[in-house]
């Protein structure tokens, strides 16, 4: 069921009606099960799309984002997620994706986009992120993510080397987050933020239930959340709204008063609208 987010201040008019879809998979649809979430999201005539990744697996994830943007007529804001980068590697395929997005003007990368104004009071931003294997036992748990063998930037590492390296991903994230951050609440009152991976344990339930000591390294961005929460600490007068996926199971929580993350659910095989946003 789809989430709908009331991300407005007080009663005012609604201004823009987003949706949002994380995790997506599509390269589980054939053609007909694909032109059909294309005519589902078309039914709900947003003025604006939000990606939060995943959307296929490799480099076929932008020619299905293209191909989603040219059949909708939308404009499209999207980050990428760990799917999004197997069988090549991160560097080359966010060098594709700044190039798509040079000659799209449909399209919009958030990760080297920068601040976007959806409204004079309402800005968004974004970051591909990245579970950065803060949180848990990363050294001692048994999962292994299949991106630990199909992105280049990943394999043939030993367990210590591999946290170093996605250790970089999220501090890489970390910093974005509270630079544009800085920048966007000295022009608006409130921020729509999206990422993939969770940045707070709290919004992470893995299957429905909460992330244990093994499973949280590689579902957490944890120092994202850390740079996050410190930032609406110092700016309690303005509201942060975090859409993540990456865990595939729903959360709605607040983790300030002016800080609420809400995780979006996806069913491998049915992709869905994660959530409806309505912002002024």
């Amino acid at each position: 069921m789809t989430h709908e987010i009331d991300f407005r201040a007080g009663n005012g008019d609604l201004i823009k009606r987003l949706v949002w879809l994380s995790d997506l998979h599509l390269d589980a649809l054939d053609k007909v099960k694909y032109k059909q979430f294309i005519d589902m999201v078309a039914s709900c005539e947003a003025d604006v799309v939000l990606i939060g990744g995943d959307i296929s697996n490799g480099v076929a994830s932008l020619s299905y984002l293209d191909n989603m943007a040219q059949m909708l007529g939308k404009q499209f804001y999207y980050v990428l997620g760990n799917h999004d980068y197997y069988y090549g590697s991160i560097p080359k395929i966010r060098a594709e994706a700044h190039q798509l997005t040079k000659n799209r003007p449909h399209l919009h990368y958030l990760t080297d986009n920068g601040i976007v104004a959806l409204t004079k009071q309402t800005a968004l931003i974004g970051h591909d992120g990245w579970a950065d294997g803060r949180e848990g036992d990363f050294l001692n748990s048994d999962v292994m993510l299949n991106d630990y063998f199909l992105i280049e930037e990943l394999k043939r590492l030993n367990h210590p080397e591999r946290l170093q390296k996605i250790n970089e991903l999220g501090d890489e994230a970390a910093a974005y987050f509270k630079m544009q951050l800085i920048n966007a609440f000295a022009n608006y009152e409130r921020v729509v933020l999206i990422t993939h991976a969770p940045p707070f344990l709290a919004a992470a339930l893995h299957e429905g239930q909460p992330c244990d000591v093994h499973w949280a390294p590689h579902m957490v961005d944890k120092v994202a959340g850390d740079a996050i929460k410190e930032m609406m600490q110092q700016h309690p007068e303005k509201q942060l709204l975090v859409l993540c996926g990456h865990v595939h199971s729903d959360q709605d929580i607040h983790i300030l008063p002016n800080l609420r993350v809400v995780t979006g659910k996806s069913v491998l095989g049915i992709p869905d609208m994660q959530g409806l946003v309505y912002v002024n």
